[in-house]
């Protein structure tokens, strides 16, 4: 009886098609079912929905209504990847530890956060707002970039100060590009274990290694400082050419020797600055979560004094990152809230020191 059973199921399954095609010939003209129009997943320059937003801020899923001070923006591009993937999971990690509950209904004013070490309470009044993550296409490095570029762009023209999320160190490029046309020059500060200046002799010139190299290539770019390089090498060229073109190179036992301070004292005043921060700048035993990680580096509290320092410097920040922020190598997501709290710190800072440049879009 099972067999017959079975046999009985199988014809019935076989005959639904040709059931089917019946059924559409039998229908009168005018009839007939519209195909569905095909679905785009990346179509969208933004991606939405997404659950958490960056220690609370505003969920703003159209930059065109975007009416704040500040506009976080996640980046989850790990294509420029050379070693070990998985930094386009970082943005959704950095949300997701970066706590504080959203502000009162109805009220886009952020009360603020008291921080109990420095005495003080941070960001009163400061409007924030988180637009989303840029929606990354599968294997496809330019057009991507593109659209990394364009939502800066929008968010620039929306007088907002961009936080980005990354992501791998190579959107910074396409980050960089955002600003053309920006009133005056922009030094880039680089926190970094490693160079990333490589030319890529002609094949790859667009990875993780590569994206200093290209941005200082821009003619609104003006100069370049790299902090907390460390490592072993067996071809100095791209140090070398590096120095050739300018590069303020700080080794992270000269920057800890000659001491924080002093060390961001002596980067190049400028009218603008961009913070680039490569978390594998921290000591890999405090910060695993990042893909190439090298012994050395730097501790939270002085990453933190030397970002505090640069909001002191007098030139405007126009902008910041973190990238290579990778939860596939952290436990107990740790790599991702030291870097949450850094990126926070940071923009502590810049409120506290150079808040009248940054004012509430009218």
């Amino acid at each position: 009886m099972a067999t017959v059973g079975r046999r009985g199921f199988f014809q019935t399954l076989l005959a639904a098609p040709a059931a089917i095609g019946a059924a559409k010939l039998a229908q009168t003209p005018g009839q007939e079912q519209k195909p569905k129009e095909r679905v785009d997943f990346y179509r969208d320059p933004i991606r939405t929905p997404r659950a958490a937003t960056f220690y609370g801020a505003d969920a703003v899923d159209d930059i065109e209504k975007l009416n704040h001070q500040v506009a976080v923006v996640g980046i989850p591009f790990d294509l420029g990847t050379t070693f070990r993937p998985g930094t386009r999971f970082g943005p959704v990690s950095l949300r997701r530890v970066a706590g504080g509950g959203p502000p009162p209904s109805g009220d886009k004013k952020w009360p603020g956060y008291y921080d109990y070490e420095e005495g003080e309470r941070y960001l009163v009044d400061v409007s924030r707002a988180d637009v989303g993550d840029v929606n990354i296409m599968p294997a496809d490095f330019m057009p991507n970039f593109d659209r990394i570029t364009d939502t800066v762009k929008k968010i620039l023209a929306k007088k907002a100060l961009p936080v980005v999320l990354g992501g791998d160190h190579s959107i910074t490029f396409p980050v960089m590009r955002g600003y053309e046309g920006i009133e005056g020059k922009i030094h880039i500060i680089h926190f970094d274990s490693h160079l990333d200046f490589s030319d890529g002799g002609g094949f790859v010139r667009f990875a993780h290694g590569n994206p200093l190299r290209r941005s200082i290539e821009l003619s609104w770019v003006s100069g370049l400082s790299s902090l907390g390089i460390r490592g072993l090498t067996t071809n100095t060229q791209t140090y070398e050419e590096g120095q050739q073109m300018g590069v303020q190179v700080i080794p992270a036992l000269r920057m800890l020797r000659m001491g924080i301070k002093e060390a961001i004292a002596s980067i190049p005043q400028a009218d603008n600055y961009y913070i680039t921060f490569d978390v594998d700048v921290i000591d890999p035993s405090l910060l695993t979560g990042t893909g190439t990680p090298v012994p050395g580096g730097l501790t939270y509290y002085q990453a933190k004094e030397a970002l505090q320092e640069i909001a002191k410097k007098g030139g405007k920040i126009v902008g910041y990152e973190f990238v290579e922020v990778d939860p596939e190598y952290e436990m107990f997501e740790t790599s991702s809230r030291m870097s949450a709290r850094l990126m926070m710190d940071f923009l502590c800072a810049i409120f506290k020191h150079q808040g009248e440049k940054h004012p509430q879009p009218t």
